[in-house]
């Protein structure tokens, strides 16, 4: 007679000896990057806690649970959403000291344009609210968008300095080169309807060569 492996006697209700366990769920992450797709999409005000807990895959209740309140999710929401953006360009204002201005300005705007790519309903949750002034927009502007903005205009003002770039005021330089390489993203349904690309998969997007994919587990439904 032979002996079936150990890892198969089990009790009834028993753990099974050897099986993998499953992984345990996120469900905080989950809310987020459900939320993130509802403030993009209808903003603040329009967004419904019942729709972010069916599309999480979780209850109502749970919202509360881990966050207190759809204020507070909100700015959650918005710090998952863009603290990649902000520690990437520490990160680059720390480390390219010796390049010159306008090629830290290439760069900065490849990670923006690469961002925007990989993730425009981030971008959609920042037009959503600067339309207006709120406490939410004072909120992801102090913490996201002015140090941004502050490392974008100090490069640019050295690439003018060193008559690297013209002489344009800061201030529309740098919207108009953030506009023009996270617009096209932000307006996928169009460049679909329009012209016939998917946004998502664009040879050459990024640095050239290859084809561009969006986050798994970050796509917003339709």
């Amino acid at each position: 007679m032979t002996i079936p492996p150990p890892d198969i006697f089990v009790q009834e209700n028993a753990t099974i000896v050897g099986a993998k366990p499953a992984m345990k769920r996120d469900t905080r992450k989950d809310i987020l990057l459900a939320a993130i797709c509802e403030f993009a999409r209808v903003g603040y005000e329009g967004a419904s806690t019942l729709v972010i807990a069916k599309a999480a895959a979780t209850k109502q209740p749970s919202l509360n649970y881990h966050f207190g309140s759809k204020e507070k999710l909100w700015q959650a929401s918005v710090d998952y959403a863009f603290t990649e953006l902000t520690v990437t360009f520490e990160t680059i204002h720390d480390t390219v000291g010796d390049m010159a201005p306008v090629d830290v300005l290439k760069v900065m705007l490849r990670t923006i344009n690469r961002f925007a790519m990989r993730n425009p309903e981030h971008i959609d949750i920042m037009r959503q609210e600067m339309g207006s002034r709120s406490a939410r927009t004072e909120y992801l502007l102090s913490k996201h968008l002015v140090p941004m903005y502050q490392h974008i205009n100090r490069v640019i003002e050295a690439a003018v300095a060193a008559k690297q770039i013209r002489d344009y005021p800061p201030a529309f330089l740098s919207s108009l080169l953030f506009g023009a390489v996270t617009h096209f993203f932000s307006v996928g349904q169009a460049m679909d309807t329009v012209y016939g690309i998917d946004v998502t998969d664009l040879p050459q997007a990024v640095n050239g060569g290859g084809k561009v994919w969006r986050l798994a587990g970050e796509k917003c439904s339709a």
